[in-house]
């Protein structure tokens, strides 16, 4: 709604009566109370169909107008065929990938890490993966908790299958903070995930479950810590390909193309259970 250009392009285009579609957020990360909320849906208004990021915000739009055209495409990382689970006998990382600034907590998941690390196995290990302004008071926190060394930062990783080789010794990953992409590319690879109740998570949250990971209540590092010892207690629990399945129908990257091919098409969309 603040883009001077797809307001000019909507009505431009509208006038010269050329099908267009927008794409985007169905509403702003305030919610259907937010002040640009009423801008986006008469810029829907504007347009000849929509593409969701989520099935959710389909139906959102649906239940507005049930004459409006949805498509969904989700916001995928990688094509069907590099999202697979690894059956290793022994995992014992617990990974939080995202930029290392105070919006993703990652302090949180140190606290917590420290408090539950008595009552995990010997191997476990607490593992940060991406950069921000936090790293260093990371560092300096993990030596006073006396869990240096088994806190480990890894920086910027980039690729598949570098990302791939982590998850493969990874037990559980961690959103102390809001989750978004970061939860499509765990379940992705099989690996689920501890996330807090209450935050102001991204579309993607739509695909956290009981069945892809537990909620611990927001800024309690005693209950994300009894998270973490209750998740290395029942790791046999989980049903990983079943994980690794909710991602590749619905959030790889091959589903999302199929999804804007669909709109380019003016093809009708199923949803995949």
């Amino acid at each position: 709604p603040r883009s001077l250009t797809a307001w000019l392009a909507l009505i431009s285009r509208k006038m010269l009566r050329k099908r267009t579609i927008v794409w985007g957020h169905i509403l702003p990360r305030r919610g259907e109370n937010a002040a640009t909320a009423p801008l986006r849906r008469f810029m829907r208004r504007l347009a000849d169909g929509v593409i969701s990021y989520t099935w959710s915000d389909a139906e959102r739009v649906r239940s507005d107008d049930p004459t409006e055209k949805v498509w969904v495409a989700a916001n995928g990382l990688y094509p069907e065929s590099e999202l697979k689970w690894s059956a290793r006998s022994e995992r014992w990382r617990l990974l939080q990938v995202g930029r290392v600034v105070p919006p993703k907590k990652p302090l949180l998941s140190l606290e917590a890490f420290a408090i539950a690390l008595p009552r995990l196995p010997h191997r476990a290990h607490l593992t940060y993966v991406g950069e921000g302004s936090e790293l260093g008071s990371l560092a300096a926190r993990a030596n006073d908790l006396g869990v240096r060394d088994r806190v480990s930062f890894m920086g910027k990783v980039v690729g598949a299958e570098n990302l791939a080789r982590l998850y493969e010794e990874t037990l559980v990953s961690l959103s102390p903070g809001y989750a978004g992409l970061s939860l499509t590319q765990s379940l992705g690879f099989g690996v689920p995930m501890i996330v807090a109740d209450d935050e102001p998570h991204a579309p993607e949250i739509e695909l956290f479950s009981e069945l892809t990971g537990v909620s611990f209540q927001s800024d309690d590092p005693q209950d994300m810590a009894a998270k973490m010892v209750d998740i290395f207690a029942s790791r046999h629990a989980w049903d990983h390909a079943l994980i690794v399945q909710s991602v590749r129908d619905t959030y790889s990257s091959s589903a999302m193309a199929a999804g804007f091919e669909l709109a380019l098409l003016g093809s009708p969309q199923e949803r995949v259970s």
